[in-house]
Protein backbone atom coordinates (compact mmCIF):
# COMPACT_ATOMS: atom_id res chain seq x y z
CA UNK A 1 0.00 0.00 0.00
CA UNK A 2 2.83 2.38 0.91
CA UNK A 3 4.62 1.62 -2.36
CA UNK A 4 1.44 2.34 -4.31
CA UNK A 5 1.09 5.74 -2.62
CA UNK A 6 4.67 6.58 -3.52
CA UNK A 7 4.05 5.68 -7.18
CA UNK A 8 0.84 7.74 -7.34
CA UNK A 9 2.55 10.67 -5.64
CA UNK A 10 5.46 10.46 -8.07
CA UNK A 11 3.08 10.47 -11.06
CA UNK A 12 1.24 13.52 -9.70
CA UNK A 13 4.53 15.37 -9.16
CA UNK A 14 5.67 14.45 -12.68
CA UNK A 15 2.42 15.76 -14.21
CA UNK A 16 2.73 18.97 -12.19
CA UNK A 17 6.34 19.39 -13.30
CA UNK A 18 5.45 18.91 -16.97
CA UNK A 19 2.54 21.36 -16.63
CA UNK A 20 4.84 24.02 -15.14
CA UNK A 21 7.34 23.53 -17.99
CA UNK A 22 4.57 23.93 -20.60
CA UNK A 23 3.21 27.10 -18.95
CA UNK A 24 6.67 28.66 -18.69
CA UNK A 25 7.42 27.76 -22.33
CA UNK A 26 4.16 29.30 -23.58
CA UNK A 27 4.69 32.50 -21.58
CA UNK A 28 8.28 32.96 -22.74
CA UNK A 29 7.67 32.19 -26.41
CA UNK A 30 4.27 33.91 -26.87
CA UNK A 31 4.29 37.00 -29.06
CA UNK A 32 4.32 40.11 -26.87
CA UNK A 33 1.91 42.93 -27.65
CA UNK A 34 3.58 46.09 -28.88
CA UNK A 35 2.17 49.58 -28.42
CA UNK A 36 2.58 52.49 -30.81
CA UNK A 37 1.52 55.95 -29.60
CA UNK A 38 0.60 58.69 -32.07
CA UNK A 39 -0.34 62.36 -31.84
CA UNK A 40 -3.36 64.19 -33.24
CA UNK A 41 -2.58 64.86 -36.91
CA UNK A 42 -0.52 61.67 -37.41
CA UNK A 43 -1.56 59.25 -40.14
CA UNK A 44 -2.24 55.88 -38.52
CA UNK A 45 -2.31 52.81 -40.77
CA UNK A 46 -4.36 49.80 -39.69
CA UNK A 47 -2.13 47.39 -41.62
CA UNK A 48 -2.56 43.77 -40.52
CA UNK A 49 -3.57 44.72 -36.98
CA UNK A 50 -7.01 44.06 -35.53
CA UNK A 51 -9.07 44.18 -32.32
CA UNK A 52 -10.20 40.62 -31.50
CA UNK A 53 -10.02 38.47 -34.63
CA UNK A 54 -7.92 38.40 -37.79
CA UNK A 55 -11.18 38.61 -39.82
CA UNK A 56 -11.27 42.27 -38.70
CA UNK A 57 -8.10 43.17 -40.64
CA UNK A 58 -8.69 46.17 -42.93
CA UNK A 59 -5.25 46.60 -44.44
CA UNK A 60 -5.41 49.62 -46.72
CA UNK A 61 -7.40 51.73 -44.27
CA UNK A 62 -5.85 54.52 -42.22
CA UNK A 63 -7.07 57.36 -40.04
CA UNK A 64 -6.02 60.83 -38.98
CA UNK A 65 -7.51 62.50 -35.91
CA UNK A 66 -8.21 66.15 -36.72
CA UNK A 67 -9.56 67.50 -33.43
CA UNK A 68 -10.97 66.72 -30.00
CA UNK A 69 -13.40 69.00 -28.15
CA UNK A 70 -15.86 68.75 -25.25
CA UNK A 71 -19.42 70.05 -25.71
CA UNK A 72 -22.54 70.23 -23.61
CA UNK A 73 -25.06 67.70 -24.91
CA UNK A 74 -27.69 70.17 -26.17
CA UNK A 75 -25.00 72.42 -27.66
CA UNK A 76 -23.65 69.42 -29.57
CA UNK A 77 -27.08 68.51 -30.96
CA UNK A 78 -27.48 72.06 -32.27
CA UNK A 79 -23.98 72.11 -33.72
CA UNK A 80 -24.50 68.85 -35.59
CA UNK A 81 -28.05 69.69 -36.70
CA UNK A 82 -29.60 66.79 -34.77
CA UNK A 83 -33.30 67.59 -34.27
CA UNK A 84 -34.79 64.52 -32.62
CA UNK A 85 -32.16 61.97 -31.49
CA UNK A 86 -33.50 58.56 -30.45
CA UNK A 87 -31.59 58.67 -27.16
CA UNK A 88 -33.43 58.01 -23.91
CA UNK A 89 -30.70 58.50 -21.27
CA UNK A 90 -27.36 60.17 -21.79
CA UNK A 91 -24.49 61.94 -20.10
CA UNK A 92 -24.41 65.74 -19.91
CA UNK A 93 -21.40 66.16 -22.17
CA UNK A 94 -20.04 64.84 -25.45
CA UNK A 95 -16.40 64.44 -26.41
CA UNK A 96 -16.36 65.05 -30.15
CA UNK A 97 -13.42 63.48 -31.99
CA UNK A 98 -13.16 64.49 -35.64
CA UNK A 99 -11.47 61.77 -37.69
CA UNK A 100 -10.59 61.54 -41.37
CA UNK A 101 -10.65 57.93 -42.57
CA UNK A 102 -8.86 56.82 -45.73
CA UNK A 103 -9.23 53.68 -47.83
CA UNK A 104 -6.33 53.45 -50.26
CA UNK A 105 -7.41 50.21 -51.91
CA UNK A 106 -9.11 47.74 -49.59
CA UNK A 107 -12.32 45.75 -49.60
CA UNK A 108 -12.67 46.61 -45.91
CA UNK A 109 -12.50 43.01 -44.75
CA UNK A 110 -15.68 41.63 -43.24
CA UNK A 111 -16.75 44.61 -41.11
CA UNK A 112 -14.91 47.75 -42.21
CA UNK A 113 -14.22 50.29 -39.45
CA UNK A 114 -16.04 49.10 -36.31
CA UNK A 115 -17.24 51.60 -33.68
CA UNK A 116 -16.87 49.44 -30.57
CA UNK A 117 -13.09 48.88 -30.89
CA UNK A 118 -12.62 52.57 -31.69
CA UNK A 119 -13.10 53.63 -28.09
CA UNK A 120 -11.74 56.59 -26.15
CA UNK A 121 -9.99 55.79 -22.90
CA UNK A 122 -8.20 57.34 -19.93
CA UNK A 123 -6.31 55.64 -17.12
CA UNK A 124 -9.39 54.15 -15.47
CA UNK A 125 -12.30 55.19 -17.71
CA UNK A 126 -13.50 54.24 -21.16
CA UNK A 127 -15.89 56.21 -23.38
CA UNK A 128 -17.85 54.57 -26.18
CA UNK A 129 -19.30 56.11 -29.30
CA UNK A 130 -22.94 57.02 -28.78
CA UNK A 131 -24.20 55.03 -31.77
CA UNK A 132 -27.64 56.71 -31.68
CA UNK A 133 -26.06 60.15 -32.09
CA UNK A 134 -23.69 58.79 -34.71
CA UNK A 135 -26.63 57.34 -36.63
CA UNK A 136 -28.51 60.65 -36.39
CA UNK A 137 -25.54 62.47 -37.91
CA UNK A 138 -25.04 59.86 -40.63
CA UNK A 139 -28.53 58.44 -41.37
CA UNK A 140 -27.21 56.57 -44.41
CA UNK A 141 -25.58 54.17 -41.92
CA UNK A 142 -28.83 53.31 -40.11
CA UNK A 143 -30.29 54.36 -36.77
CA UNK A 144 -27.67 52.69 -34.55
CA UNK A 145 -24.73 51.66 -36.74
CA UNK A 146 -21.90 49.38 -35.62
CA UNK A 147 -19.43 50.59 -38.23
CA UNK A 148 -18.95 51.61 -41.84
CA UNK A 149 -16.99 50.88 -45.02
CA UNK A 150 -15.46 53.26 -47.53
CA UNK A 151 -15.17 52.80 -51.27
CA UNK A 152 -11.62 51.97 -52.41
CA UNK A 153 -9.48 55.06 -53.09
CA UNK A 154 -11.70 57.36 -51.06
CA UNK A 155 -11.76 59.17 -47.74
CA UNK A 156 -14.38 60.70 -45.46
CA UNK A 157 -14.37 62.78 -42.29
CA UNK A 158 -16.60 61.67 -39.41
CA UNK A 159 -17.43 63.18 -36.04
CA UNK A 160 -17.36 60.49 -33.35
CA UNK A 161 -19.55 61.47 -30.34
CA UNK A 162 -18.09 59.85 -27.21
CA UNK A 163 -19.97 59.81 -23.91
CA UNK A 164 -19.33 58.44 -20.46
CA UNK A 165 -21.52 55.64 -19.15
CA UNK A 166 -23.92 56.67 -16.38
CA UNK A 167 -22.07 54.87 -13.56
CA UNK A 168 -18.74 56.30 -14.78
CA UNK A 169 -19.78 59.96 -14.77
CA UNK A 170 -21.42 59.58 -11.35
CA UNK A 171 -18.11 58.23 -10.11
CA UNK A 172 -15.93 61.11 -11.40
CA UNK A 173 -18.17 63.76 -9.87
CA UNK A 174 -17.59 66.89 -11.94
CA UNK A 175 -18.03 65.41 -15.41
CA UNK A 176 -17.09 68.55 -17.31
CA UNK A 177 -13.92 69.14 -15.30
CA UNK A 178 -12.88 65.53 -15.79
CA UNK A 179 -13.45 65.55 -19.56
CA UNK A 180 -11.78 68.92 -20.10
CA UNK A 181 -8.68 68.10 -18.04
CA UNK A 182 -7.99 64.45 -18.82
CA UNK A 183 -5.60 63.12 -21.44
CA UNK A 184 -7.33 60.44 -23.51
CA UNK A 185 -6.19 57.98 -26.10
CA UNK A 186 -8.18 56.76 -29.06
CA UNK A 187 -7.84 53.03 -29.65
CA UNK A 188 -7.34 52.10 -33.31
CA UNK A 189 -6.10 48.50 -33.13
CA UNK A 190 -5.29 45.99 -30.39
CA UNK A 191 -3.25 43.06 -31.78
CA UNK A 192 -0.52 42.31 -32.58
CA UNK A 193 0.24 46.03 -32.35
CA UNK A 194 -1.89 48.26 -30.13
CA UNK A 195 -2.14 51.61 -31.91
CA UNK A 196 -3.41 54.58 -29.91
CA UNK A 197 -3.67 58.32 -30.52
CA UNK A 198 -3.17 60.64 -27.54
CA UNK A 199 -5.38 63.71 -27.24
CA UNK A 200 -7.11 66.07 -24.86
CA UNK A 201 -9.82 68.70 -25.04
CA UNK A 202 -8.80 71.32 -27.58
CA UNK A 203 -6.30 69.10 -29.44
CA UNK A 204 -6.05 69.91 -33.14
CA UNK A 205 -4.11 68.62 -36.14
CA UNK A 206 -2.97 72.22 -36.63
CA UNK A 207 -0.65 71.63 -33.64
CA UNK A 208 1.18 69.00 -35.70
CA UNK A 209 1.61 70.78 -39.06
CA UNK A 210 4.45 68.60 -40.33
CA UNK A 211 2.10 65.62 -40.72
Amino acid sequence: MKKRRIIIGSIILLILFVWIIVVVHVNTTAEKQQTQVYKVGDQVYYGNNYYDYSSEIINGYSLKVLSCKVYEYDEYLKLMGIVDPAVSTHAKYVVDVEINFFNEDSSGGKYGVALIPTYLAATDNRLAVNSELFGAMYPQLGSSPLGFMLQPNSNMTFHFPYQMELMAYWHVGDERHFLENTEFYLNATQYPVKQVIQMKNGSSAAENPEQ
